[in-house]
């Protein structure tokens, strides 16, 4: 198995509207491939057999096909760019490390996501323009009043989730002080079970 950060599009065939990888009816057409939904935002991981035109777009992130192979400064660099790009935490990644270990941190992350934007009714972690380095809770929840002719900011849905238990997921020490990103990377952490992509387990 081969694995890809590639970003989502909306597609329609006949009636029915959906999401799926931008790259399903071209580089990916006719080919089986798995993926992990980053929540609702608009990327997946995607587990399938080695894809050079998919891995040549732009916007994808191909990880190397051998996953013990240690990441690089350049390759922290890189990755850096691309994840902040994608609004993913990326501050775990270090040199020396092994692209299995960056590949497992990352589906976990897609996991925390699914299930917390889940609970809150398809909610994303991201409102209003947020980015990874945004506080849970916004300017104008912690402000207590808004302008006259000013509208509520939503929460993100990790500050919605905090304070509870949201599937395999504890939340109930979340700081809605901290930053998304740093919550998605310590609450991701809590997942000790297999992950199955692909039909390859990451850990």
């Amino acid at each position: 198995m081969n694995y890809y950060l590639c970003p989502t599009a909306s597609f329609t065939v006949g009636s029915q509207t959906f999401t799926g990888p931008e790259y399903m009816q071209t580089d990916l057409a006719g080919q089986n491939y798995t993926c992990i939904p980053y929540g609702v935002e608009s990327i997946v991981l995607i587990a399938t057999a080695e894809n050079a035109a998919l891995a040549a777009e732009s916007d994808v992130y191909a990880f190397p096909s051998d996953l013990t192979e240690l990441v690089t400064d350049t390759d922290v660099m890189n990755l850096d760019t691309y994840l902040g790009n994608v609004n993913i935490p990326s501050s775990f990644v270090t040199s020396g490390m092994a692209w299995r270990d960056v590949l497992l941190q990352i589906a976990q992350i897609f996991l925390v996501a699914q299930a917390v934007s889940g609970a809150a009714n398809n909610a994303s972690i991201f409102p209003s323009g947020a980015t990874v380095d945004s506080s849970l809770s916004s300017p104008a929840q912690s402000s207590g009043n808004l302008k006259l002719g000013g509208s509520q900011q939503q929460p993100s849905a990790l500050a919605t989730a905090a304070g509870s238990v949201v599937g395999p997921f504890d939340l109930t020490d979340v700081d809605t002080s901290d930053t998304i990103g740093d919550t998605l990377i310590s609450v991701s952490q809590q997942f000790n079970q297999p992950i199955i992509l692909g039909n390859t387990e990451l850990a």
